[in-house]
């Protein structure tokens, strides 16, 4: 933490998601989806802000293979992680990114969970994902039914 602040509260916004997130792709550039096709992870955040770069991160690929045609891969960035990660809403139980994520990675993907102890699990958690615009079987879905086929309940 920065010392010379009295309240530093900036590393607790998004300082883990981005290292989360960080280490999710170099997973991905080091080919462990390839040597691992079935392996699947759960990453919390709303995917640590991986689905709002996944456009992004094709196309810096794309363009770095031109400069660096030996660290090519199988596949697209975005196929790996649309293919191996299934993201939570803790902590970003906000409708509009909610909404966005299920344009990005489908309704099937997403997990709801609560950022316990840095927010109020009801206020922050339930009672905002119940204040959202979605069909009940979406709701269910992200509730209840998603973890139950991720984790074999």
């Amino acid at each position: 933490r920065h010392t010379r602040f009295k309240c530093d509260w900036s590393s607790d916004v998004c300082s883990s998601d981005l290292e989360v997130g960080t280490h999710c792709l170099r997973m991905m550039a080091g080919g462990v989806f390839d040597r691992f096709p079935k392996i699947q992870f759960v990453i919390g955040h709303m995917g640590e802000a991986i689905p709002f770069f996944l456009p992004r991160m094709d196309n810096r690929y794309l363009n770095s293979l031109k400069m660096r045609p030996a660290g090519k891969m199988k596949r697209l960035p975005s196929e790996y992680f649309l293919d191996h990660f299934h993201i939570t809403t803790s902590g970003m139980n906000y409708g509009p990114q909610l909404v966005m994520s299920i344009q990005v990675v489908g309704v099937d993907r997403i997990l709801f969970a609560a950022d316990w102890p840095f927010e109020k699990q009801k206020e922050d958690g339930t009672d905002a994902m119940d204040a959202i615009s979605l069909s009940p079987d979406d709701k269910k879905k992200i509730y209840q039914t998603n973890a139950e086929r991720v984790f074999k309940l």
